[in-house]
């Protein structure tokens, strides 16, 4: 018996008429399907869906580009303006301090059309604003070790050498400033220590100006000797400087020293200078002197002490002095009697 699951060869059996029909197809004689036919047949269901949702993809694109057409022909058509009308865009930053909103302060950027064509964005102007505010500050890192110690440094030393004239660096003359590091601490700038120069050249001398008008005609000077004032220096003198210009009360070129002639002096004593009291307004052991008579002034004009005193008989009245006890005397008596 055959043990074949397929037979070798079909041949037309004894008794039936052959034709040339094609043979049908029989199936195996152990039962198994072929495979390759049911994934064909599974095929077909798969490429049927595909089709059916690409057909369904073209009708809805179709019916969008349908609806665009429509809403883009329902618009009405705008006037843009032109480029000389329209206006230019200006941005504009501002630093923040801290406030409320930023507290650690930021920056403000205001934008907007320039309308007025200033090239200013003013304040009616903005039309956004943008408020950048910074961040805060981060805690401190841990402090890192203590690095080596550095070696001893150098003594930094300039040194100016004056440059003759005709020079080709300096035609005029300069200076030629010379900056190094005192290598050998010599506190001298060596020349193998210098790391940089610079010439520092006059400039060419210009053309004579033309000449000024005449001044006004000076005054003439004057030189003075006086005396001292006895009650200072009794052995000695003093001379004044000036010029005979009439300043103050001074008539001009007279060829005399007036007061407020003098510019300078110089005093000259040749024993110490005097000293005591110049008087005794109140012989005894009583003072001249009270907290009610007690005014004291000079004068510079007379080289005279005018002070108020009491002497017992008169009461406090008014004395002048020239500093010594014989030119002490009372100058006047206001309020005769003694109770004054």
């Amino acid at each position: 018996m055959n043990n074949s699951s397929q037979l070798d060869d079909i041949r037309p059996i004894a008794g039936e008429p052959a034709n040339d029909s094609p043979i049908k197809p029989i199936p195996p004689l152990d039962g198994s399907i072929n495979v390759e036919q049911d994934e064909s047949n599974d095929k077909i269901p798969k490429k049927r869906i595909m089709l059916a949702i690409q057909t369904i993809s073209i009708i809805i694109a179709l019916i969008l580009s349908a609806y665009s057409f429509t809403i883009i022909d329902s618009l009405d058509d705008a006037t843009s303006k032109s480029g000389n009308d329209a206006t230019e865009v200006l941005v504009r930053t501002e630093g923040r301090e801290a406030d409320h909103i930023c507290t650690e302060g930021g920056a403000d950027i205001f934008i907007g059309n320039d309308s007025n064509r200033n090239g200013i964005l003013e304040e009616d102007e903005v039309t956004s604003t943008t408020r950048l505010c910074h961040g805060k500050e981060g805690l401190s890192g841990p402090q890192g070790a203590t690095g080596p110690n550095g070696i001893p440094g150098f003594d930094s030393l300039v040194n100016t050498t004056v440059i003759d004239y005709g020079n080709e660096s300096c035609m005029y003359g300069g200076l030629l400033i010379s900056v190094g590091l005192d290598l050998n601490d010599n506190d001298t700038l060596d020349a193998e220590e210098i790391t940089s120069s610079e010439f520092v050249c006059n400039g060419m001398i210009g053309a004579n100006g033309i000449n000024g008008a005449d001044g006004t005609n000076g005054h003439s000077a004057l030189v003075e000797r006086i005396a001292p004032p006895q009650h200072l220096c009794s052995n000695g003198f003093v001379i004044n400087f000036g010029v005979d210009n009439g300043n103050g009360d001074g008539v001009a070129d007279d060829e005399i020293m007036h007061d407020d002639e003098i510019v300078e002096s110089l005093k000259i004593c040749s024993e110490p200078l005097n000293f005591g009291p110049i008087s005794d307004f109140f012989v005894g052991v009583s003072d001249g002197y009270s907290s009610q008579c007690s005014e004291f002034a000079w004068s510079t004009t007379h080289s005279m002490v005018i002070t108020s005193g009491s002497d017992s008989a008169s009461g406090c009245e008014l004395w002048t002095s020239h500093g010594t006890s014989d030119t002490t005397q009372q100058l006047i008596d206001i309020n005769p009697g003694n109770a004054d």
